[in-house]
């Protein structure tokens, strides 16, 4: 069941609850530091990590 896909009042309980905390800097600063994926080994990796069953993986690849 999943709810994303409700657009009903009930989908969340009545006490549901985000909180946000967003800070904002005036300047973005530099950073020395890689970006992780730069140096990631992509060898070996399978596309198949990034979906929960055969099925759902063939219905991406159907629409896209």
């Amino acid at each position: 069941y999943d709810l994303d896909a409700c657009d009903i009042q009930e989908k969340y309980p009545d006490l549901f609850q985000v909180h946000v905390n967003v800070e904002v800097e005036p300047q973005d600063r530099p950073s020395n530091k890689t970006p992780p994926w730069e140096n990631f080994a992509t060898k070996g990796l399978n596309p198949k990590i990034l979906f929960s069953s055969r099925d759902e993986q063939q219905e991406i690849l159907t629409k896209f």
